[in-house]
């Protein structure tokens, strides 16, 4: 019997049981939804002439409702129970608990990261999913820090190249070249000949040996979107030493593909009076070297 789910060596004893059990259970269950569906064809009646291309266009019509039923259970048991058992679990609930006792929530109890895979497990058209991802998105967005608004006047109609301008009240406010915002102070900040290669970390973190299907189906566009955003917020110059500076705006304004300053937008357009960009073209270089699909959606 193939395993559809793979059981990482470093789960606990009771998750490792319960991992084996319920792939015996879906093993099962796929037998049921066979023998379902043989019974469904043998007792259905011939479709009628305007049926028959429903059928044939959506391929859901020609399950029955107990076939459904029983693979909306299988791709629950694929996505994982939304809570597993483990110790590192049961520390970060423990810490939320104690929460006010202890002055506040310890980050990296991985709390955070454990109801979002919860939520991710979740059916995504349920009530009670929806509920839960409005509460997470809005105590995140409530915790985050926010600029001041902007009051932006006929002078600041048009975006300016390095991002300056979003407020007549603080025009340097997120420009590119301004210095990040530190929540806590470094320790033991080291200077970059000291820091090891990007390749060396990406190696020993991130290398797969193996393709291995996201358990919450995610697409690897959503990873490439996300290498979007990250690049376009962040972007550090490294020969300033131990002042944190970012070349790039703190705003999504698509810099990665128009630029942070006047040169760089100049280089990828075609001033042929029509306003377009030359083709196949983006101002950050450092999309080269990402994934393919990186570089691709822009």
């Amino acid at each position: 019997m193939t395993s559809f789910y793979p059981t990482p060596p470093s789960l606990s004893w009771p998750s490792r049981i319960v991992s084996g059990g319920l792939e015996i259970f879906d093993h099962q269950l796929e037998k049921a939804s066979s023998y379902v569906e043989q019974i469904n064809h043998a007792l259905r009646s011939v479709p009628k002439q305007t049926e028959l291309i429903d059928f044939i266009d959506n391929p859901e019509l020609r399950l029955s409702h107990g076939s459904r039923l029983i693979e909306a259970v299988r791709d629950q048991i694929h996505k994982g129970l939304p809570v597993t058992l483990s110790l590192q679990n049961a520390a970060a609930i423990t810490d939320v608990l104690l929460a006010d006792f202890a002055g506040g929530m310890d980050d990296r109890k991985m709390l955070l990261e454990y109801v979002l895979v919860f939520l991710s497990r979740l059916p995504s058209n349920s009530r009670f999913s929806k509920n839960i991802s409005d509460k997470v998105i809005t105590l995140l967005y409530n915790d985050l820090p926010h600029p001041p608004s902007a009051l932006v006047g006929s002078k600041y109609r048009y975006r300016s190249a390095d991002g300056s301008g979003n407020n007549v009240y603080k025009p340097d406010i997120g420009k590119a070249g301004s210095h990040y915002a530190r929540s806590v102070q470094g320790c033991h900040p080291l200077p970059p000949t000291e820091l090891p290669s990007a390749s060396l970390i990406f190696d020993a973190l991130l290398k797969r040996e193996t393709q291995v299907e996201h358990p919450s189906g995610l697409s690897s566009h959503f990873f490439a979107f996300a290498n979007l955003v990250i690049h376009s917020l962040f972007h550090t110059d490294h020969l300033q030493g131990s002042e944190a500076v970012n070349k790039t705006s703190s705003y999504l304004d698509l810099s990665i593909i128009y630029g942070n300053n006047q040169d760089e937008q100049d280089s990828v357009r075609l001033f042929d009076g029509t306003g377009r960009l030359q083709p196949d073209t983006f101002a950050d270089i450092r999309l080269l070297q990402m994934p393919p699909s990186t570089p691709a959606l822009c």
